[in-house]
């Protein structure tokens, strides 16, 4: 991710929309990590890698015992900042760095990692770089986009993520979206992720949203509840259709 904050990210505002999307990621991640923890979910330490403006964190905060938020983006870390002075929290920090200089050692319950690297390029030392933060027995708690997914996530342009980085950014140069796909190109596959994690001593599951009725799923607006429900149903009963999954979420347990 680079220093500058690209317009997909969540600005310096909070409108009800983003605060509802904060509240909703906060559910989904307590109630689809405890039954993988092994202690209550108001006693764990958490880190939530790839913070941005803190709002997720702070929903956290409530619910879980500490939160350290590590953000890469000067600008979006200075909002957490923000954030904490308006409504301070004993138990939430947030701090300004990178995935791969995490200096933490086996101190955190659950990491959460939420659509995050898809904008990281050295996948394998991100996700080493969590684990070992992790104390044994400890959570990753993932989301991203699937790169075969036809309309790219950020951007919405069809088949943007399929192509070579050369032509996406004449794409999003043509569209006048960006200068640049770079910083949101490094999406996997369902395949490639399980090859990534595979690289680990860990286990991992695939999972579906736990409350299909929510406003929202996985840090995005959830459209269209009954193509949902439906998708739910399809994921949960033949997993090969993560395949196709428009995103993925990942409970990653380390040994």
């Amino acid at each position: 991710m680079g220093a500058s904050v690209p317009e997909y990210f969540f600005g310096t505002t909070d409108p009800a929309l983003n605060q509802a999307i904060y509240s909703s990621s906060a559910n989904e991640i307590e109630s689809l990590c405890s039954k993988y923890l092994n202690k209550p979910f108001n006693e764990c330490r958490l880190i939530d890698v790839g913070s941005g403006n803190g709002g997720v964190a702070e929903q956290l905060a409530k619910k879980a015992a500490s939160v350290c938020g590590l953000e890469v983006v000067p600008a979006l870390h200075q909002h957490a900042i923000q954030r904490l002075k308006k409504e301070p929290r004993a138990n939430l920090n947030f701090t300004l760095g990178s995935v791969y200089d995490m200096p933490y050692k086996e101190e955190f319950d659950l990491a959460v990692f939420l659509t995050a690297i898809e904008h990281i390029k050295e996948h394998h030392l991100a996700i080493e770089k969590i684990l070992q933060s992790l104390k044994p027995g400890g959570l990753l708690y993932l989301t991203a986009p699937n790169k075969l997914w036809p309309i790219e996530q950020h951007y919405n342009l069809p088949f943007l993520s399929w192509l070579p980085l050369w032509l996406a950014n004449v794409y999003v140069r043509m569209t006048r979206k960006a200068e640049s796909f770079e910083d949101a190109s490094y999406s996997l596959t369902y395949f490639g992720m399980r090859k990534l994690f595979n690289r680990f001593d860990v286990d991992y599951d695939f999972v579906t949203p736990h409350n299909i009725d929510s406003e929202v799923y996985s840090c995005s607006m959830a459209k269209g509840k009954g193509l949902y429900r439906f998708a739910k149903w399809l994921l949960d009963r033949f997993p090969f259709f993560w395949v196709i999954s428009k995103g993925f979420i990942v409970v990653i347990r380390k040994k």
